[in-house]
């Protein structure tokens, strides 16, 4: 069934959403095109991210400096997709694992080389305690690089933390999940303490960079919400998971204001993508909302709110 992508930009512009990521892995050029002309249409006024697809490695008589070239249909990173606007622009090459058919840590590495190869950060799919570690073991040997990022972080050892730290790597976490399954991890997860899921404040506190999604469709696609999850950290049965995970609500904000790939806040000379509330912050935060939300602007331009 298509997505009325028009319905869902005029929605994400009420809840003061100034730009997604599309993460969704082994898409093709073709649906980077679908997406980027909506964009060009104004269905999609927001700024898109695109994740790519792993590198397929060229024919064997291709010259060894230019085997993992560009996926079809792409140009630079920063320069927006073939027939889209600047506001499009291709990401992180995404890469799923999955416990059941998890590579050998060579492979792996190999597939992280493929990458920065081709000039392009990871974004890899981390939601146990053994993807998390072999995609750490991998990335030491393959060699991190500014970008690199691990998708979800559900599961991250504590006795991780200094070697995330001193990689550079960016967790993109889901906090509302907490809140709309949590329920079912406190029943269903027996491998780890159901407490210690999708890890945030103590992150924060080892020094590590922390950002933030919905992970919408598979959650709910309202940011507020998220960050009233990272602050109460209550499932929905109102059980507190975590308590030591909790942030603060401004930092709960602070997740979904940076760009996963540069953490550095509003800077001179920034891109213009402003969320005006009809509150003061302060009091916002104290019941985090998108009925708060006033008017969502992005690149100078209003979109409603």
């Amino acid at each position: 069934m298509a997505i009325d992508l028009a319905a869902v930009g005029r929605i994400a512009a009420a809840s003061g959403i100034t730009g997604f990521t599309d993460a969704t892995p082994g898409r093709s050029a073709e649906h980077h095109r679908t997406l980027a002309a909506a964009a060009a249409r104004g269905e999609l006024p927001q700024r898109l991210t695109l994740m790519r697809p792993e590198p397929q490695p060229a024919p064997a008589d291709t010259p060894a400096g230019q085997r993992y070239g560009k996926q079809a249909g792409e140009r630079e990173a920063g320069a927006g997709v073939v027939g889209g606007p600047v506001k499009v622009i291709l990401g992180p090459v995404k890469v799923i694992l999955d416990d059941d058919t998890l590579p050998d840590l060579d492979a792996l590495a190999a597939r992280f080389t493929a990458a920065p190869r081709a000039g392009h950060p990871v974004a890899v799919h981390c939601v146990t305690r053994v993807q998390t570690v072999l995609t750490l073991a991998a990335l030491d040997i393959a060699g991190p690089r500014r970008g690199d990022r691990l998708e979800h972080g559900a599961v991250v050892p504590p006795e991780l933390y200094g070697q995330l730290h001193r990689t550079g790597l960016v967790v993109v976490t889901q906090p509302n999940f907490i809140a709309e399954r949590g329920d079912r991890y406190l029943v269903d997860v027996t491998d780890e303490d159901p407490a210690s899921l999708y890890p945030a404040a103590s992150l924060v506190r080892a020094g590590i960079g922390l950002a933030a999604g919905t992970d919408a469709p598979f959650g709910h696609p309202d940011p507020w919400r998220a960050i009233a999850a990272a602050v109460t950290r209550r499932t929905a049965a109102g059980i507190v998971l975590g308590a030591d995970e909790r942030l603060d609500a401004a930092s709960a904000l602070a997740l979904f204001l940076t760009d996963p790939a540069d953490l550095t806040r509003v800077r001179l000379g920034a891109r213009g993508d402003l969320c005006l509330l009809h509150r003061p912050l302060r009091a916002a935060l104290r019941d985090p909302s998108a009925a708060q939300v006033r008017l969502t602007i992005v690149d100078g331009v209003p979109l409603g709110g």
